[in-house]
């Protein structure tokens, strides 16, 4: 919740130096409909022109009718299906990379040029942190800024696991620690690995379509 007597026009005598913070001007396109609407508009406009969207709805009603696998022919039907859900599959995906690029060079510019500017700051008030930290644990009591700020203490636990073995079938058997066990397992087969104490592991034939 917001400080009622936080006041960032206020000077603050310990930190003179400091300007009044500054009014954000109306960000730049603020006119303009929201950029994932426009995104969806524009993706929907490509897949459209390039008749994908009554390529994939061909294709679906396609498998929902298609035969049961029971001979050769029907075999061979089957796969020409997959194979063609595949292609359309990869030229929606392309399209929508098309427009995805770009942002997500935007994201990580962005990201950069934030980290570049507040990475500094960051590590010169680390100490002032660490510092604040150490008063606040043999001085508990409220303290109050001349800017408004409310300096408090509060009791956090933070944990070492010394022998995972002894935790309990509780932590071990939780649902997301058996998926990181099975994303591990699964690159170790994955990589060739045939042999793994407490872990069966068989092959599979599946259809391949090319």
């Amino acid at each position: 919740m917001a400080n009622p007597d936080f006041d960032p026009a206020r000077p603050n005598p310990t930190f003179p130096d400091l300007e009044k913070w500054p009014e954000a001007p109306a960000p730049i396109g603020h006119n303009q409909p929201p950029l994932e609407m426009a995104l969806l508009a524009e993706f929907e406009d490509a897949l459209a022109v390039k008749g994908l969207i009554a390529r994939v709805n061909e294709i679906t009603e396609a498998a929902k009718n298609a035969p049961d696998v029971d001979s050769e022919e029907t075999a061979g039907a089957v796969g020409d299906l997959l194979a063609q859900a595949r292609e359309a599959g990869k030229a929606v995906a392309a399209e929508r990379e098309v427009l995805n690029r770009p942002l997500l060079n935007a994201q990580r510019a962005l990201k950069g040029k934030a980290d570049g500017l507040t990475t500094p700051m960051d590590l010169a008030t680390l100490p002032l942190r660490e510092g604040l930290d150490a008063y606040m644990a043999e001085n508990q009591e409220v303290k109050h800024g001349d800017m408004g700020a409310r300096v408090g203490a509060r009791e956090t636990w933070q944990f070492e696991v010394l022998d995972y073995g002894k935790l309990p079938l509780s932590i071990r058997r939780h649902p997301a620690v058996k998926e990181a066990i099975d994303k591990v397992i699964g690159v170790l087969v994955k990589g060739g690995e045939r042999k793994i104490a407490g872990v069966k592991i068989f092959p599979v034939t599946k259809s391949t379509v090319r």
